[in-house]
C-alpha cells in the first residue's frame, strides 16, 4: 500500500526498513518514494523530504543499488547541496554490483561542491538528535566511494550497461494530448497574457522549469544560466528565429512578472516575442504539472523538492524529448530540435509537392485535362519528401493566389463558372488555413483535391465554350 501525506515519519521509516528486506517488491517501492511528486512527500517540509529521500537511498545501498536508481544518485552527486543526501548517494555508488569508472567524475564533482557545506552524519539511524557517538561526513563517504571505485570499477561496456546515464529521454511514443493546455492563462515577464496551449504550438519549443525562491544554485539559477547559453547556441546554429524558448515557474503564486524578468536578465537570458518567462494561473498549474508529469512537490504553496527538467516540443505542442535530473547537453538538445523541425518539414513537403503539381496544371497552357490525370496519380500516391527549402511554402502560397486569378480569367465567359471558382476558393482557403494551423496532411490533400477539381472544371468548361463558339 502506498504511503500518503498522513503517514508519520516513524511509519515511513518502518516501511522503508521493511522494504529493504523485501526481495520481491522492495526495490520498486523504494524507487517510488524518490519521485518528487509521490504522495508521501505532499505537505512535508524540505527537511522531512530530505530525511526520507536520504534514508531511501541508504536502504537501496544496503540491499544492492539497482541500475534504475542511478539517475537519482547522480542527481545528488551533480547538484546536491545537502550533506546527508550527498553522503547517501556516495554509499549508493558503493552498493552498485558493477560500478562504472565513468562514476568517478560525478563523485569528484560532488566532493568539490559539498566541501564547504559538509556536516557530521550518522547514516545508520534515522533522524538523529543530540551528540553523535560515532559519525561520518559526506566528504569521507565520497572518498570511500572513490577508493571502492578504483578497486572494482570497469570501463563502461559497449552496451551502455552501468555507465553514467544521459539526462535525455525520448518521449515521442508517449501519448499526451497537447490541447489539454488550451485555455490555461499565463503571464510573461512583461505582464502580457497569453494562452499557454496556443503559445506551445506553431513552432518547435524548448521549455524549462524553475522558480526564483530556489535555494540550490546548482538547480534553478544554473538552469536559467544554461538556458541562456542554449539560446546562444540556437542563434549560432541559425535556429534563433524558428525555435521558441520558455521558462515556466514552479511557484506562480510568488513569481511576479517583475521577478521573472529580473531573474532571467541577470543570468543572461534575452527576452523577445519567442523567448519568454511565464507564470501560469496558480489555480491551474497542477494541470500543467500532470500533463508534463513534472518532478516537483509542495508543502502548501511552497516547493519542497524539485528536479531539473527541460522539454522539447514539436510544432503541434507534443513532447518529443525531455531532459531530467541531470544537466542537459546542448548538443543533444539541438539534435532533438533539428529532428522535430525535420519531422515537421517532411509532413509539409509531401503535401506541398502534391499541391504544387495541381497548381502547375492550372498554369500550363496545354491539355489541362491530360496533365490533371498525371497530377491526380502523383497526388494520390504522394511524392517523396523533398529537402527542406525555406522558400517553397511561400512560393506555393503565391502560386495559389495566381491560380485563383488565372481560374477567374479562364472561366470568365464559361457557363457554370461558379462551381469551378467555388472549388478553387475552397481549396485555396483549406490549404492556407491548414498551413496556418499546422493541420495534419489529410487536410492539405483535401485542399489539393479541390484545387485540382477547379482546374479540371475550368478546362472542361473552357473546352465546351470553344466548341460552342465554333
Amino acid at each position: 500500500m502506498a504511503l500518503g501525506p498522513e503517514a508519520s515519519e516513524a511509519e515511513v521509516r518502518s516501511r522503508i526498513d521493511a522494504s529493504s528486506q523485501d526481495a520481491d517488491r522492495g526495490t520498486a517501492f523504494l524507487l517510488s518514494l524518490l519521485d518528487e511528486a509521490a504522495s508521501v512527500h505532499e505537505g512535508r517540509g524540505t527537511r522531512q523530504v530530505t530525511r526520507i529521500r536520504g534514508y531511501v537511498l541508504l536502504a537501496l545501498a544496503r540491499r544492492g543499488t539497482p541500475e534504475e536508481a542511478l539517475p537519482y544518485v547522480l542527481e545528488e552527486l551533480e547538484s546536491g547541496r545537502d550533506a546527508y543526501l550527498v553522503a547517501a548517494a556516495a554509499r549508493a555508488v558503493v552498493g552498485l554490483a558493477r560500478p562504472s569508472a565513468a562514476l568517478a567524475e560525478p563523485l569528484r564533482s560532488a566532493l568539490r561542491n559539498i566541501r564547504q557545506r559538509d556536516d557530521a552524519l550518522d547514516l545508520d539511524r534515522y533522524q538523529i538528535e543530540g551528540a553523535l557517538p560515532r559519525f561520518t561526513t559526506a566528504c569521507e563517504e565520497i572518498e570511500r566511494a572513490l577508493a571502492d571505485l578504483a578497486a572494482r570499477a570497469a570501463d563502461p561496456p559497449d552496451d551502455g550497461c552501468c555507465r553514467a546515464p544521459s539526462a535525455m529521454r525520448d518521449e515521442r511514443d508517449v501519448a499526451r494530448d497537447p490541447t489539454r493546455l488550451d485555455g490555461i492563462r499565463a503571464t510573461d515577464q512583461s505582464g502580457a497574457e497569453l494562452d499557454l496551449g496556443a503559445h506551445l504550438r506553431g513552432a518547435v519549443s524548448i521549455v524549462a522549469f524553475f522558480y526564483t525562491r530556489c535555494e540550490n544554485p546548482n538547480k534553478c539559477s544554473l538552469t536559467i544560466s544554461r538556458l541562456a547559453g542554449l539560446q546562444r547556441a540556437l542563434r549560432a546554429a541559425g535556429l534563433g528565429e524558428s525555435v521558441r524558448v520558455s521558462a515556466i515557474s514552479y511557484d506562480p503564486s510568488h513569481d511576479t512578472p517583475a521577478l521573472l524578468k529580473t531573474y532571467g536578465a541577470s543570468r543572461g537570458f534575452v527576452f523577445d516575442g519567442s523567448n519568454r518567462f511565464l507564470r501560469v494561473d496558480p489555480e491551474r498549474f497542477d494541470e500543467v504539472a500532470r500533463h508534463l508529469r513534472l518532478g516537483v512537490g509542495y508543502a502548501g504553496s511552497i516547493v519542497n523538492r524539485h528536479r531539473i527538467e527541460l522539454y522539447v516540443l514539436d510544432a503541434r505542442g507534443r513532447v518529443v524529448a525531455s531532459f531530467q535530473r541531470l544537466r542537459w547537453d546542448d548538443a543533444e538538445v539541438l539534435a532533438c530540435v533539428e529532428r522535430a523541425r525535420a519531422d515537421r518539414s517532411r509532413r509539409w513537403t509531401r503535401p506541398a509537392a502534391s499541391i504544387g503539381l495541381s497548381m502547375l496544371v492550372a498554369l500550363v497552357p496545354k491539355c489541362p485535362a491530360c496533365w490533371l490525370g498525371y497530377a491526380g496519380l502523383f497526388g494520390g500516391v504522394g511524392v517523396g519528401a523533398l529537402p527542406y527549402l525555406p522558400w517553397l511554402l511561400p512560393a506555393l502560397a503565391t502560386l495559389l493566389v495566381v491560380h485563383l486569378a488565372v481560374l477567374e480569367r479562364v472561366t470568365r465567359a464559361a457557363k457554370g463558372r461558379e462551381l469551378a471558382l467555388l472549388a478553387g476558393v475552397g481549396g485555396t482557403v483549406t490549404i492556407l488555413l491548414g498551413r496556418a494551423l499546422d493541420a495534419p496532411a489529410p487536410w492539405l490533400y483535401v485542399g489539393a483535391a479541390l484545387v485540382g477539381l477547379a482546374s479540371f472544371l475550368a478546362s472542361t468548361q473552357r473546352a465546351r465554350t470553344f466548341a460552342l463558339a465554333r
